[in-house]
């Protein structure tokens, strides 16, 4: 199965992001329920943002 195409137009949540100057961090081949099917990245990428600005 292909990965899905990303958008053109930039979802109101990134927008809000990117006004706040937060940091933007994808993970392919995740679903709609990131945290369960993708645990392990989910977690590495919040310890790392911890570490940085905890």
């Amino acid at each position: 199965m292909p990965e899905p195409t990303t958008p053109s137009t930039p979802t109101p949540s990134l927008l809000a992001a990117e006004r706040i100057g937060a940091a933007d961090t994808e993970i392919s081949g995740g679903s709609h329920a990131i945290v369960l099917s993708r645990a392990d990245e989910v977690t590495q990428v919040v310890v790392g943002a911890l570490r940085e600005n905890g």
